[in-house]
Parts: C-alpha cells; structure tokens; sequence
C-alpha cells in the first residue's frame, strides 16, 4: 500500500487532469504560473521567518512581554474534573 504522500501525490495528479480536460485555459503555462507564483513567495517566506522564530524562541510569553501584557495562564479545573475519566 502506498504511503500517504503517494496518495495525495497521485490525488494532486488526477486532479490536474481533470482540471485540464474540462477548463479551457487551466493547463495553459500562464494560468500554472499565476498558481505557482504565491506558493513559491509563501515557501520563501516561510523559509526566511523559520530560522528567525527558532533563534528568538518567539511565541505567546515573549508576544506579551513585548506588548506589556500578563501572561496567559492555563485554566483552572475543578477537582472534580481532574484525575477522572
């Protein structure tokens, strides 16, 4: 049996395809770059801010004390609620 990346990859394919053969102007090279085009700005986005975020260990705490707000805390549970299933 396939792997699940298989799968979808085959699912993209026959999508393609069928995108193809019943739209006019979906498999033209000007509608594929226009589908193309925001993947690749929001991968090398993506690509840039990932290091940035790992280095700065950027999350909730830090957001806060930047903004001068508390930070947030976990919800207490009533006794009744914990422990029991």
């Amino acid at each position: 049996m396939p792997g699940h990346e298989t799968l979808l990859l085959l699912l993209l394919f026959a999508e393609i395809a069928c995108f193809s053969i019943v739209g006019i102007r979906f498999g033209t090279a000007d509608n594929v770059a226009n589908i193309v085009r925001p993947s690749v700005e929001m991968g090398l986005l993506a690509l840039v801010m990932t290091p940035i975020i790992l280095t700065l260990k950027i999350g909730c705490a830090r957001e806060h004390r930047i903004r001068g707000m508390p930070p947030r805390r976990k919800p207490k549970l009533p006794p009744t609620l914990i422990g029991k299933r």
